[in-house]
């Protein structure tokens, strides 16, 4: 999804952002940057939650394992 995002976002510049915003440009905008924040919020509810300050990094692959196991 994010290659996707970064390899289509200067047509999207050139297409929709540099124009007058109308109905298509709206229905666009939504369909496309809600299923980003969906997608980010999907992947932060795998992040464990802690009340310690600082980061363990030992905590990445085990986010990653169940995407990688449905084949996201």
């Amino acid at each position: 999804m994010f290659y996707d995002y970064t390899i289509t976002f200067s047509q999207e510049v050139d297409l929709f952002w540099r124009r007058r915003i109308n109905g298509a440009s709206i229905l666009f905008f939504v369909n496309r940057y809600v299923a980003l924040v969906v997608y980010i919020i999907n992947i932060a509810s795998f992040a464990p939650m802690t009340d310690k300050v600082g980061m363990n990094p030992v905590w990445i692959p085990s986010m990653l394992t169940p995407m990688l196991s449905r084949g996201a």
